[in-house]
């Protein structure tokens, strides 16, 4: 008997249908229930297509493995059958698919892959509780020893019931794991799990480098401030010790070194406040942005005052968030918007929020919120919408605005903590607005140690 080509142009022998039975029942990458392999093949083809689709197998991201449409002779359930189990083989990810009562209905050769102890397990129509019991039995599942393995079986299954989870664990090899649980419309249930590893090695060198950067930090707080203490401090005792025998050339110079140094503890808080947005950042907990702008207008109040200005807000949502970070955020866009104010125009500041669907960064399911900043100042040229999000990026002279041009950065660094986006629009003469996406709700993980 020949093999089926892939165009039908040719004049080939047909396969009959117990063979092309044998063909699939002996394909190594299909497992099944062995109460359907003495069934017909129409039997077979809905077992593996029980509660799955293209949208259900495909990996994280969207992204599914394309395959090109194979016309061969035979009963249409015969191809159709192949190509799902060639899509099941193809993912990247070790995958397994549980029917609604929760037995094994099929899974590919990565998640043996990734799990060679699973092997003698793996067969069709294991329940999910056992194959979680089997888990924890090999290790794959770590417990910690203070912890008995029953307690953590009930966690798991606690976990299981839920609509969807995601946890992460770490194998006795060192290796680590994401596992995905996805319900599917008709109550079935896809189970994916990712290789990390590669991204926990690139995790941990950015926890060294914030390690060094909050180390960089903690001598940019007091041992680079001691000597400008010194300096401002012997500066002061100049001038108004020997205000007169300095002469204007003197005093002149004594103002510059003062305001040399009231520039570089602005540059040293301003490098601090970057730092600090990754080396002490807080847990996210429900933030009330109303709340925030309050306590940021009364900071601000006296440069409001001084200088004209106003702020009108619509209603702000709550979000999960950290407050501090929050605070620090609307305090540097509401200052940005006093600082570069057009001259003889009071400034202007409006803030407002909506909900918004199909964002950049959105995820399927997920809430997420626009905060719109917009003043009447000096605004810019469209071309710098990025660059001014640049650390130490300036659009004007230290003459005409003082500032480091850390800000802004900083805005940027907080934003993108929180998975959010933020863009700029600026008219020349008529003011900038400054729009943030941010999650309403930030993910939970569990992480396995």
């Amino acid at each position: 008997m020949r093999a089926a080509a892939v165009s039908g142009e040719e004049d080939i022998e047909p396969i009959g249908e117990q063979a092309q039975h044998e063909i699939v029942v002996a394909h190594p990458l299909i497992r099944q229930a062995g109460a359907h392999e003495a069934g017909p093949l129409g039997h077979r083809r809905r077992e593996i297509g029980l509660g799955v689709g293209l949208e259900d197998v495909q990996p994280p991201g969207g992204v599914g493995p394309q395959v090109e449409p194979v016309r061969c002779h035979g009963p249409p359930a015969a191809a159709e059958s192949r190509t799902r189990a060639a899509i099941i083989e193809s993912i990247p990810h070790g995958f397994a698919l549980f029917d609604p009562g929760g037995r094994l209905v099929t899974w590919n050769g990565r998640l043996v892959d990734l799990y060679p102890a699973l092997e003698g397990t793996l067969r069709a129509q294991l329940s999910y509780a056992d194959l979680v019991r089997a888990e924890i039995a090999s290790g794959i599942d770590p417990v910690p020893a203070e912890t008995d393995p029953e307690v953590r079986f009930h966690q798991r299954m606690a976990q299981h019931r839920q609509a969807d989870s995601v946890m992460e664990r770490q194998l006795a090899d060192g290796r680590w794991i994401l596992v995905n649980e996805h319900r599917t419309a008709d109550g079935g249930l896809v189970v994916l799990h990712t290789d990390i590893s590669e991204l926990k090695v690139r995790e941990a060198a950015l926890r060294r480098s914030n390690q060094e950067l909050e180390s960089f930090a903690s001598i940019a707080s007091h041992d680079l401030q001691e000597p400008l203490r010194k300096i401002e401090a012997f500066g002061d005792r100049l001038r108004q010790r020997y205000h007169a025998a300095l002469g204007e050339d003197g005093q002149m110079y004594v103002e510059r070194m003062q305001s040399a140094v009231k520039r570089m503890r602005a540059l040293i808080n301003d490098l601090l406040d970057y730092s600090r947005v990754t080396t002490k950042a807080k847990p996210f907990t429900a933030v009330n942005l109303n709340e925030v702008l309050s306590g940021v207008l009364v900071d601000l109040q006296m440069r409001l005052e001084s200088s004209g200005g106003c702020v009108e807000a619509g209603p702000l949502p709550t979000i999960d968030a950290d407050a501090t970070q929050m605070r620090q955020l609307f305090q540097n866009l509401i200052a940005n918007a006093l600082k570069f104010h057009r001259p003889d125009v009071p400034p202007r500041i409006t803030i407002g929020a909506r909900e918004v669907a199909g964002g950049r960064e959105q995820q399927p399911g997920e809430r997420r919120v626009e905060i719109r900043f917009a003043d009447n100042g000096i605004g810019f040229e469209m071309k710098y919408a990025e660059r001014i999000f640049g650390i130490f990026q300036r659009l004007h002279t230290r003459a005409e605005y003082e500032g480091t041009g850390i800000g802004l950065a900083t805005c940027r660094k907080i934003v993108e903590r929180h998975g959010g986006t933020i863009t700029a629009q600026g008219v020349p003469g008529e003011g900038a607005t400054f729009i943030i996406e941010l999650p309403a709700q930030q993910p939970t993980m569990e992480t396995k140690p």
